[in-house]
Formats: structure tokens, C-alpha cells, sequence
């Protein structure tokens, strides 16, 4: 991948190791995310035959039920995947235009979307690790046990990563698509001692993103005072070290997330 000159020039020149680092990791993470499948299909029973089959054989129906899970699980890191990859083409593409300011925007959306896939994993492992310690869907596989086994907490979880809005017409359907407010899973985010740092950065991509100051400073390129006046100027040449400052440490966690949670979800597998 050629990077812009001057942006390639700056990275290396600076101080900081997430800024000196951030072309790699860019080219890294569209590498992974590239890798990643580019078509695909869910496969979810029809409630009706599923009803049926739950009365008539329970323990089939609970394995039905777990298989179902593991498929949402896959459309949550895939779809996650196709977002990311879409959005960092969209980040690279601006800065070698050195249209910083969309480039921002589309680095809050990224944020936005690693810390619910963050979040989302957090509460899977936790599933996941109570399921195979009792090895409890074994044991009904094998026959060895019949009983219900369901969890309504990541069922609702992985449905409102599928279903989830604020649509209010749609929310009067189903109430629990309501979507939870983007700030609790940043907040959640930044419960992480290695992402600490996360909402106040996602705060200032907010400011970018909204008419704020951020969405104006983007587009200043100096000041001085001249006869008693202050005189700022501004125009369509976007400043490249505003642009560092505010996305690469944002850049930086969410392509560690990517790299490291989206394989750890391929991996789950209740059935």
C-alpha cells in the first residue's frame, strides 16, 4: 500500500509509538479484516417447526437452540469484520486525499463498533465458560442427560446486535430491539485497563463528528494578531496533526480489538 508522502513523513517523525506505528497497523488490520469471509448466509429453523420439534423431542431442540447461538455469534464477528473492513478503507482512502475530516467521522463509527463487539465478547466468554465447565450441552448431545438448557441473557444480547434500533416504530414491534445507548459500551470499554482512554477520545471524535468545535478546528491553519485584531484563518486544507492527535489512539485500540476478539469469537462454539 503507498501512503501520502506527508503523512507517511509525520508518522515516522513522531514521538509517540501509536503514531509511529499507525501506517503498519492500518496495512495490518486490512490484511486480517481482508481475510476474513466476504460473503455469507445465516440459517436460523422457522419458529413454527422449531415449536414442534421442541415439544416433541426437547433435547434435540436444545441443541437446535445452542446451534442457532453459535450462528448469531458468527454473523456478530462477521458482520463486524465486513463494517471494519469497509470503514478503515474509508480511513486510508482520506488521508491519502488528505480529507481528514470524514476520516474522523468514520474513526468514531469504527470505535463505536469495537466496543459493542468488545462488549458482546465480554458477555459471551462468560456463557461460554460456565457451558463448558459443566460440559451440561455434552452430556445432552450424548444423551447422557435431557433437560432444558437456554440462556435468555445472550440470546437478548445477540438479538439486539441483529435487530437493535432506535427506531421508535419499530421499538413499539418488539421493545427489546430497543438499542442501548453507544456511550455504555464505550463506558464498558474503558473499564479495560488496556483501553482506559477510550471515552474521553470517543468524546472528542464526537465533537468532530457533531457541529462543534472539533468540526471546525479540522479546517484551521493559523492565527496572529495584526493592528489590535485577532485574525484566525480557515479553509479546505485540513490540518494532519489535529487529525493524529485525535485518531490515532482510537485507530490503535480498535484494530488491536479487531485482531485479537474477532479470532477468540470464531473460536466459541457451544455445539
Amino acid at each position: 500500500m503507498k501512503w501520502e508522502p506527508g503523512f507517511l513523513k509525520d508518522c515516522k517523525l513522531s514521538s509517540e509509538n501509536e503514531i509511529r506505528n499507525l501506517p503498519e497497523l492500518l496495512q495490518q488490520t486490512l490484511r486480517f479484516l481482508s481475510s476474513l469471509p466476504k460473503e455469507f448466509c445465516e440459517e436460523y429453523m422457522k419458529k413454527e417447526i422449531f415449536d414442534r420439534l421442541y415439544k416433541e423431542d426437547y433435547s434435540t431442540g436444545v441443541i437446535v437452540y445452542w446451534q442457532e447461538i453459535d450462528e448469531r455469534i458468527k454473523f456478530l464477528w462477521q458482520t463486524t469484520g465486513l463494517k471494519a473492513l469497509s470503514l478503515l478503507k474509508d480511513i486510508v482512502t482520506c488521508i491519502n486525499s488528505k480529507n481528514y475530516f470524514p476520516a474522523l467521522i468514520s474513526t468514531r463509527a469504527l470505535l463505536e463498533n469495537v466496543a459493542v463487539l468488545h462488549f458482546c465478547l465480554c458477555k459471551i466468554d462468560i456463557a461460554y465458560a460456565k457451558i463448558v465447565k459443566t460440559d451440561i450441552l455434552g452430556k445432552i448431545e450424548r444423551k447422557e442427560i435431557s433437560g432444558v438448557v437456554v440462556s435468555k441473557e445472550l440470546e437478548d444480547l445477540l438479538i439486539k446486535y441483529s435487530h437493535g434500533t432506535t427506531l421508535k416504530e419499530l421499538i413499539k414491534i418488539q421493545d427489546k430491539w430497543k438499542q442501548t445507548r453507544i456511550s455504555k459500551y464505550v463506558k464498558f470499554l474503558s473499564r479495560d485497563e488496556n483501553f482506559r482512554k477510550a471515552s474521553d477520545y470517543y468524546s472528542l471524535l464526537c465533537q468532530v463528528a457533531h457541529p462543534s468545535f472539533g468540526s471546525i478546528q479540522i479546517f484551521y491553519y493559523g492565527g496572529n494578531v495584526v493592528n489590535g485584531k485577532e485574525i484566525h484563518c480557515f479553509g479546505t486544507k485540513q490540518s494532519l496533526d489535529f487529525f493524529l492527535k485525535i485518531a490515532s489512539y482510537p485507530l490503535n485500540i480498535s484494530c488491536e480489538i479487531l485482531a485479537d476478539e474477532i479470532p477468540k469469537l470464531r473460536n466459541i462454539k457451544f455445539i
